[in-house]
């Protein structure tokens, strides 16, 4: 049900808006209600905010503990592989896909943790998606670029 609200407004302000015959002056009130209002309770959007911050901090310390935990099966060729990819989650997840399904079985189990794919009937790979986030493939790389750094 639509609610009526009456508007006071200046005979100058009455006459400018006359001049242009094509506005539909209620909507232009409605949006700007609505535009009002969305910026009064942007205060309410901080713990959210606050939620994702922390979620995505947790996912970066989630990929850079995988690295640590996963250190021996990784070792260092694939340590320097998981640091030079760049962010493109699509290029990634099939660059590493590619390194760790021609390792043996316990490295390709890890691989596993990450990423989901899908096989046509002829066995072949069609699809290849990080089932991790964003965040925390950053967590891996950086806890990769240090131990390189540091195993000089």
């Amino acid at each position: 049900m639509a609610k009526n609200i009456t508007v006071g407004i200046s005979d100058e302000l009455s006459k400018r808006m006359d001049e242009l015959k094509d506005v539909n002056w209620s909507a232009v009130t409605r949006d700007c209600v609505e535009q009002y209002l969305r910026q009064r309770t942007a205060g309410n959007l901080e713990p959210i905010i606050a939620k994702v911050k922390q979620k995505r901090g947790e996912e970066f310390k989630n990929g850079y503990e995988f690295v640590l935990k996963n250190i021996d099966s990784l070792g260092l060729p694939k340590l320097e592989k998981i640091a030079s990819q760049n962010q493109d989650k699509e290029k990634y997840a099939g660059l590493l896909y590619i390194f760790f399904q021609k390792e043996p079985l316990p490295t390709r189990m890890l691989i596993k943790k990450l990423l989901t794919y899908t096989e046509d009937e002829y066995g072949e790979v069609t699809d290849i998606e990080f089932i991790v986030s964003s965040e925390f493939l950053k967590g891996m790389q950086e806890a990769a670029k240090e131990i390189i750094e540091k195993s000089k």
